[in-house]
């Protein structure tokens, strides 16, 4: 699976830019000015997730790699004298939010995303390390340090948050927030899109059963759709989940709806989805 950039922002900054300095006296040692060794501080960046079980039955640690579906960082370059952050994330991450706010040379990020698993992870052990960025070597790299958090339904919903301060003077010049959101989600059997017309007469059916990305153009007289969902619990019981989308109440007139089957490793895809089109 490879790496996706969800976002890109093209920052200019204006204003002065802080130079490291030293205080120099003849036959005096050199005394490094603090400001730098504050401007080279670590910097929190965004995370890695592994999982791991007691009976070995899940082992998945995948690292900082182009192919973890288990991450989303900060990157940072230079693209004709600006600064660009991207933000690269794999594709277990859903429901993405950025919040970002830079005044003057102060810089505040808080990053907000969910995991939605099958119930093979049920009982299994989430580690969550830190990516941090170094300023001195200009390189990424992971906080040996992991969270440890045990999954099981009664957690579902489970939210872990980290934030990173780097303060000058007390005032903060940096900081960086995640806060991940893990739910689980029981077996999909199949979708059906029932559309149907303004006398509730049904027009057509159109049925998913595969982990894919679907458009769906609707008939002319479609007035609403009804999206229903078979799902198989722990227990193997089966059950329906039905949402309607109105024409009129969508806007625009289009609609993306997340398709919550699981992949071959557990975990629902972040571009799988329906693409509801009123015509």
């Amino acid at each position: 699976m490879s790496k996706k950039i969800v976002l890109l922002i093209l920052v200019i900054l204006t204003g002065f830019s802080l130079s490291s300095c030293s205080l120099a006296i003849e036959d005096e040692p050199v005394i490094d000015n603090p400001i730098e060794d504050i401007h080279n501080e670590p910097r929190l960046r965004g995370y890695v997730l592994s999982f791991r079980s007691l009976d070995d039955s899940i082992n998945i640690d995948l690292g900082l790699d182009s192919s973890n579906p288990f991450m989303i960082y900060e990157h940072h370059y230079k693209l004709s004298n600006h600064d660009v952050v991207e933000y690269i994330q794999g594709n277990a991450i859903m429901n993405v939010k950025y919040h970002e706010n830079i005044v003057d040379q102060a810089r505040s990020t808080k990053v907000e995303t969910e995991i939605i698993l099958n119930h093979k992870f049920i009982h299994s052990i989430l580690d969550v390390k830190q990516v941090v960025y170094d300023p001195e070597t200009d390189q990424l790299s992971l906080k040996e340090y992991t969270y440890g958090h045990m999954l099981s339904s009664v957690n579902s919903g489970l939210k872990i948050g980290v934030k990173n301060e780097i303060k000058e003077n007390d005032l903060i010049i940096y900081s960086f927030e995640f806060e991940l959101k893990v739910t689980f989600v029981d077996e999909l059997l199949s979708v059906k899109a029932l559309e149907y017309d303004i006398n509730n007469t049904l027009l057509k059916e159109t049925v998913y059963s595969d982990l894919n990305d679907y458009i769906l153009e609707t008939m002319d007289d479609t007035d609403y759709v009804m999206v229903e969902e078979e799902y198989k619990n722990e227990n193997n019981d089966i059950y329906k989940k039905r949402t309607i989308y109105s024409r009129g109440e969508v806007y625009n007139n289009i609609k993306y709806i997340q398709l919550m089957f699981t992949n071959e490793i557990g975990y629902v895809e972040n571009n799988k989805s329906i693409k509801l089109i009123f015509t």
